[in-house]
């Protein structure tokens, strides 16, 4: 089978994989941020068309926690390309319990490269709580002990 990207720029690629009981996966790891369509020929079919949204990795160590009471500010959040993180983009917050079962789950948007979690009445099981963008993330305790 015949994978075929359309990216941006212009950018086209193909890749051809064996299909194992008629199942052909692709790893991608766009060489840059952008639009990418993907379709799928086997022989003279042809699939539908797939949409995915490639965006640049954070700078390592950008993830920052900073505590202030109740509120927990990320950031500033920066790209691999030196770039603030798009206002709008949704930060993943998931509390934990000590066993890391998920209590809770919210998406705070970034603003102007940081996001600002204020945290939440939660269960009492709550021990932790994970920060994920871009594939990345950092967990934090809830409280100084861990309890």
């Amino acid at each position: 089978m015949t994978y075929i990207g359309l990216g941006p720029q212009d950018l086209r690629f193909m890749a051809t994989v064996p299909a194992i009981d008629g199942e052909a996966s692709l790893n991608v790891a766009p060489l840059r941020a952008g639009r990418y369509r993907f379709f799928l020929q086997a022989g003279s079919l042809q699939s539908a068309r797939v949409g995915l949204t490639a965006r640049p990795g954070l700078r390592r160590g950008s993830f920052r926690v900073k505590r202030q009471g109740r509120v927990i500010i990320l950031g500033p959040l920066v790209t691999v390309h030196g770039a603030l993180v798009d206002t709008g983009t949704g930060v993943t917050a998931t509390v934990l319990s000590a066993e890391g079962r998920s209590l809770r789950e919210d998406v705070i948007p970034v603003v102007d490269g940081r996001a600002r979690y204020e945290i939440p009445v939660l269960p009492p099981k709550a021990r932790f709580i994970r920060f994920a963008l871009f594939g990345e993330g950092v967990t934090t305790p809830l409280f100084k002990d861990s309890r």
